[in-house]
């Protein structure tokens, strides 16, 4: 999964985690056959082995890849200096996991392709197939996309042998990835739904989080936007069953990024705020566990050095201990300040946001209220001269010509002036309207442009009479051409033109 917009490590993490839990699985199968493989070995050096392996997993999953790297490292001489190649190539397989995450990909490279090597000769497929997926994940990061999927396919087709369906599935996901990023997702997708059915299969929810994950954002791309919405909650829900922070983040960072993506503002301004909330809680949570963790260290440190002082002079050791206990303090403090100020910060940033857009709404409603009042004007203005006129027509000829009946009869609600007026009001609410719509490939008469206008406005039809100072079925007839000029460019009703006019 993966990118509010950052993408290929949220994928990955699933992934990685995978692999390694099948390291620890394809150990575990062939150990009676590892002890058995070499007669000099003893039952004490097998579990030392298989000790250091668990150390590093464990060390991995924390994060803590160096010393992953240093246990790693003894389980490979361990079972070099005791000829395991079995074991040797688990070892090498894991020492690889760990270089890749350390951004060693050089190095990881060769430890899988060493552990591939090893795999084959003993007929180790799961072991085989994970080395080419791992080989297959460096090269699709290198962009590196014949490579990839050359290592990719053969690992597809040792698991699909197998009917191992957690491993194949995580392979067809990659296969996905890397069309993806050769920009194919209509394969990149087939790929997707082909994962899905067999991490359905182990019911891995992690996996299908991030699988959803991949499709929602193929779907957007693809402007499905009932597909993509589906596919990114699924990820949220498997997120939230696994109770994997990392991909319940990103799924709503992906939900808001939708929801922007199809105009759907509001809703994303939703949704970016719960990523932000979440987000927020995951970095202080992080950030409370590094803190127990250096807090535990240092007290075991503080602990041998008193220990250790003690039998030389009890006061230097109390000394140094009351020393390392107030730096620790200060230490504490003055991280919690620097937490406390970084996020009154965003607090106010959020607060500066809500207010100005606030502000703006505000000011459209009163913006478009005051061109109400104005169409309002016009329309009374059209009513009186209407009236005007119907008494007119009921004076003789010669009273007509004396008052200039005929040029009163051809007074119009919207003069040169008027229509000024109104366009520099209109403006001040939708300035971006008159410039799409000479960028617009439809031509549209004054007479539609004004129609549009009035529609925004949402005045009703005898209204839009009265304000043109025309009839209702004139306004009606204007209203129906427009329609059809505007379904003959691909939109079915004017609603759906309307946006594109005076979005931002």
């Amino acid at each position: 999964m993966p990118t509010f917009r950052f993408r290929p490590k949220t994928s990955l993490t699933p992934i990685l985690l995978a692999i390694a839990t099948m390291v620890i699985s394809c150990r575990e199968q062939d150990r009676e056959v590892s002890g058995s493989s070499t007669a000099s070995r003893t039952d004490k050096e097998v579990d030392q082995s298989v000790a250091l392996n668990d150390k590093a997993i464990v060390a991995w999953h924390k994060g803590d890849f160096q010393t992953a790297l240093q246990f790693i490292k003894q389980s490979v001489e361990n079972a070099r200096r005791n000829g395991d190649e079995k074991e040797m190539a688990r070892a090498l397989n894991n020492q690889g996991l760990v270089n890749w995450s350390l951004e060693n990909s050089d190095v990881a490279l060769e430890c899988y392709e060493e552990s591939g090597r090893l795999a084959e000769k003993h007929d180790m497929s799961k072991l085989l197939g994970l080395t080419h997926t791992n080989r297959g994940l460096i090269y699709k990061a290198r962009d590196k996309f014949e490579k990839a999927l050359e290592h990719n396919d053969k690992a597809i087709a040792i698991f699909s042998k197998d009917s191992n369906y957690r491993e194949l599935a995580i392979a067809l996901n990659n296969q996905g990835q890397i069309y993806k990023r050769q920009n194919k997702p209509g394969v990149a997708k087939s790929y997707y739904l082909q994962a899905l059915e067999n991490y359905r299969k182990e019911n891995y929810q992690a996996g299908m989080g991030a699988t959803h994950y991949n499709l929602a954002e193929i779907y957007k791309q693809e402007n499905l936007k009932a597909e993509a919405l589906a596919n990114i909650r699924e990820s949220i829900r498997l997120g939230m069953a696994a109770n994997n922070r990392v991909q319940i983040n990103d799924a709503y960072k992906m939900l808001a990024e939708i929801h922007e993506h199809f105009d759907e503002q509001d809703s994303a301004l939703k949704y970016y705020k719960i990523y932000t909330e979440l987000n927020t809680k995951q970095l202080l949570s992080n950030q409370s566990d590094k803190i127990a963790a250096y807090q535990a260290e240092l007290g075991a440190e503080v602990k041998n050095l008193r220990i250790a002082n003690l039998q030389k002079e009890q006061q230097l050791s109390q000394s140094r201990l009351w020393l390392v206990a107030i730096v620790s303090v200060s230490l504490l403090l003055l991280a919690l300040l620097v937490f406390y100020r970084y996020f009154l910060r965003i607090r106010y940033r959020k607060q500066s946001l809500e207010l100005e857009l606030e502000s703006s709404r505000h000011l459209v409603k009163v913006r478009e209220q005051e061109l109400k009042d104005y169409i309002l004007d016009l329309s009374e203005k059209n009513r009186t001269i209407n009236a005007m006129q119907d008494q007119l027509r009921l004076l003789n000829t010669e009273t007509r010509e004396s008052i200039g009946f005929q040029q009163l009869l051809e007074q119009k609600i919207l003069t040169d002036d008027d229509w000024l007026v109104f366009k520099d009001k209109f403006k001040n609410i939708y300035p971006l309207f008159f410039t799409r719509i000479k960028q617009s490939k439809v031509l549209l008469s004054e007479a539609e442009i004004r129609i549009i206008m009035l529609l925004l406005l949402n005045l009703t039809g005898k209204e839009m009479a009265a304000t043109l100072g025309i009839s209702d079925q004139s306004a009606r007839v204007g209203k129906l051409r427009l329609k059809k000029k505007l379904q003959s460019e691909g939109f079915p009703e004017i609603g759906d033109f309307i946006p594109f006019l005076v979005s931002k």
